[in-house]
């Protein structure tokens, strides 16, 4: 498990990780409703 968090944290690993949380972030956000999912709008 030491070696996966090391190079969970090494440099071009560490962006893909952040950006990676971002997006299930965004996600869970819009599953409860709290952001809005604009690319799927009637709207367009």
């Amino acid at each position: 498990m030491n070696e996966v968090l090391h190079a969970a944290t090494q440099f071009p690993s560490i962006v893909f990780t952040l950006l990676l949380g971002l997006l299930a972030l965004y996600w869970l956000l819009v599953i409860i409703r709290l952001a809005p999912l604009s690319c799927l709008s009637a709207t367009a």
